[in-house]
């Protein structure tokens, strides 16, 4: 009796049409660091050194068991440490209507472009974040993509596990024997994007690559394509989203 033979096979993305798109909020669709400048900015008109901000950040995010970053709780350690020195208190108030205003020129080039195309062509998008909600819903509302976005089409995740909370919440999404075709992920983390790629074998991601974010070189987005050379597409602008369905088809052949 001949040997058996068990074949590994790569999973056969389904060709296109790109029905529905998630896209990521920060550093995907809005610069989310500019509006964390913002923040380390209004500390220094307190006399606050960019290192000590820097601590009150990361210890804001301490503060709660999901260890994400509040405004509140941010506002709450600057004035403590404002206090030591002055009996000024910082205004939640005045401090959100600056950001406001920084946030509503922090949406990256080419976002509402791609988000209004999606929208002409019928596709479903979605929204699939993690940090605390009200921060995340405020950056929404800020920098005025919520009108894009039906409110149930807005996955926000937090605390530990993050990037399975996020596979978790796709499934919630679309059921959980989605397999990710016909369905394009826009983000900005490779780490984040292995797992999303390994967890829905048919999916395509789409990765903008920051030239200035020293977290993840290049390298680590070429070691993606090269690992899923027919599903990840790279580049340092999101316009190429709006002609992708046919570079998508054409990598797939």
């Amino acid at each position: 009796m001949g040997e058996i033979v068990m074949k590994t096979l790569e999973p056969k993305v389904q060709t296109f049409p790109l029905n529905r798109v998630i896209f990521d909020l920060d550093n995907t669709l809005i610069n989310a660091e500019n509006i964390k400048a913002a923040l380390f900015q209004e500390l220094d008109t307190f006399g606050i050194s960019s290192t000590q901000a820097k601590t009150i950040y990361e210890n804001t995010k301490k503060q709660n068991a999901e260890n994400v970053f509040t405004l509140d709780m941010f506002v709450k350690l600057t004035t403590e440490a404002h206090l030591s020195r002055t009996q000024e208190t910082v205004s939640v108030q005045k401090l959100q209507k600056k950001l406001k205003k920084i946030a509503e020129h922090s949406v990256v080039p080419y976002s509402q472009e791609i988000l209004t195309d999606c929208v002409k062509k019928k596709r479903d998008i979605y929204l699939l974040s993690s940090g605390d909600q009200d921060w995340q819903m405020k950056k929404i509302l800020w920098t005025g993509l919520a009108k894009f976005f039906k409110r149930s089409h807005i996955m926000i995740v937090a605390g530990d596990n993050v990037f399975q909370k996020k596979c978790h919440a796709i499934h919630k999404i679309f059921g959980k024997f989605f397999d990710g075709s016909h369905t394009l992920f826009v983000n900005d983390r490779p780490d984040e994007t292995k797992v999303i790629l390994e967890s829905f074998p048919h999916i395509v991601c789409f990765l903008r690559y920051e030239e200035r974010n020293t977290r993840f070189p290049r390298e680590t987005f070429n070691a993606l394509q090269q690992s899923f050379p027919k599903r990840v597409l790279v580049d340092t602008s999101l316009q190429p989203i709006q002609t992708l369905e046919a570079e998508i088809n054409e990598n797939l052949k």
